[in-house]
């Protein structure tokens, strides 16, 4: 499965003593020197003939790393597989599905880092200013066969306003998710794909597919909120990237302000949406608990079996509803108040700064870049492409997006047109210190969401800290 949590970025003792020297220097002056190390590898690498012929013929041996789960890791080594009878250059995957960077770092540290591998985000980041991954630049601008368009501007992970340090995997947006079923069942009107629906309008559907276990709604004046047996929607509000791109839409600020300079928390708007979220569990009762949403099933078997009438979850998640033949799934965007904007956020794939072969190391980037080397992945509903024409050719569209168990009705509605239109980049990839200021933030927030606290007290109480800490955006 894809992996969408979030991992602490965890540069072990034995990593930090073996980059204790190289560690001294400012990150500007390591990504100097990751750019002209890139560019000196194209160089040598370049001097030959026919290099693809040449590195078809060589005992060239790439290492990939990834921390896929079984299926995704059978459609990754099958991918690898063709990339060998496609170039000659033989890769070995590690796939490594538990305490991924911990294991990471000790090969860094030992001296075998793989060529290519999945990083999250903020590792990359992190690991770029130490020396640890390289720029991607001069690869691109040397590769004669490669235009910076193929790819979606999303695709990129920017340290700086020129150096790259990441392609990301795929692209991740959030929606509702729905059981029409349900509706149906309440007499309540479906949401519709194309038109986006206001948070009040959102609020109030969810309290009218709350009930009780007499059959009252939130919305009558009998309805028993210590006897829920159906609530509205469920929204993780202890998951960061979930909260963030229904704040994007609902007020002026993500986590951050708009030009990157103030953390968006400080902005009265989202300490008012914030406490709205809050209030959705607490005062109209349509959202569980986190402690209740803890004693019942996954998500997706929760909106199967009625425990929830919505979900907001990320796109990913189609590829666990498929798998659930009962559920008569329904499409919608998340609410908004006017920007309709959508947040996209993926892990992502770097070159490791070891690497003896950095331009096949590059090729490798591409080939897994591709959707048609690993289309399961795309039409089983777990990834979204980051290659421009797999949104804009009709017949690749129809390869990964026909509508089907995986991409029900609504699809390109709600997913696949707004991220060519109008999407960006999520905190997790642009913002410094994006885990640390989160670690801060989000658990003093617990509170909040049972009611205890309200979100401005709960914020008061860290923004000091926060403030120590945060140093504004990447790429600028």
């Amino acid at each position: 499965m894809f992996m969408k949590k979030k991992l602490a970025v965890l540069l072990t003792v034995t990593l930090l003593a073996a980059c204790a020297a190289g560690c001294s220097s400012t990150a500007e002056e390591k990504k100097e020197t990751n750019t002209t190390a890139a560019q000196e590898s194209v160089s040598e690498a370049s001097t030959d003939e026919g290099d693809k012929t040449k590195a078809a013929e060589s005992d060239v041996e790439l290492t990939f790393s990834a921390w896929a789960g079984a299926t995704e890791k059978a459609v990754l080594e099958e991918a690898l597989a063709g990339f060998t009878d496609a170039t000659g250059i033989k890769v070995k995957g590690i796939f490594i599905p538990d305490d991924y960077e911990t294991k990471i770092s000790t090969m860094i540290a030992s001296g075998t880092a793989p060529d290519v591998g999945y990083l999250v985000a903020p590792t990359a980041h992190d690991w770029y200013a130490d020396g640890q991954i390289m720029d991607l630049t001069p690869l691109m601008e040397e590769d004669s066969s490669f235009k910076k368009e193929d790819l979606l501007d999303a695709a990129y992970s920017y340290y700086d306003d020129e150096a790259i340090d990441a392609l990301l995997l795929s692209l991740q947006t959030y929606a509702v998710f729905y059981n029409k079923d349900l509706f149906e069942k309440a007499g309540v009107p479906e949401p519709s794909a194309d038109k986006v629906w206001t948070w009040d309008e959102f609020v109030e559907t969810a309290k009218k597919l709350t009930f009780d276990s007499n059959g009252n709604s939130a919305l009558d004046a009998d309805f028993d909120a210590g006897n829920i047996q159906q609530y509205g929607v469920y929204i993780n509000p202890k998951g960061p990237t979930i909260v963030e791109p229904l704040l994007v839409r609902n007020t002026s600020v993500g986590y951050t302000d708009k030009d990157g300079t103030e953390y968006g928390l400080k902005n009265p708007e989202a300490v008012d949406f914030l406490q709205k979220l809050a209030d959705l569990i607490n005062v109209e009762h349509a959202s569980p608990s986190t402690t209740t949403a803890q004693g019942l099933p996954s998500a997706d078997l929760s909106l199967q079996t009625g425990k929830y009438a919505m979900v907001v979850d990320s796109q990913y998640m189609l590829s666990n509803f498929a798998k659930l033949e009962s559920l008569n799934l329904g499409l919608a965007p998340l609410p908004s108040n006017g920007n309709n904007t959508i947040l996209t956020s993926s892990g992502c794939k770097v070159i490791f700064s070891q690497t003896k072969y950095p331009e096949e190391a590059w090729e490798l980037m591409k080939w897994l870049s591709d959707p048609a080397e690993s289309l399961e992945l795309y039409s089983s509903g777990l990834w979204m492409p980051i290659k421009s024409d797999w949104y804009t050719d009709e017949s690749k569209v129809e390869q990964w997006a026909g509508e089907g168990k995986s991409h029900p009705s609504g699809y390109k509605e709600v997913f696949l047109n707004p991220v060519w239109e109008n999407s960006e980049l999520s905190s997790e990839h642009r913002m410094k210190h994006y885990n640390q200021i989160n670690d801060i933030v989000f658990p003093a927030l617990d509170k909040v969401w049972t009611g205890e606290q309200t979100v401005q007290d709960a914020l008061d109480k860290v923004m000091p800290e926060v403030d120590k800490i945060f140093d504004g955006v990447f790429g600028q």
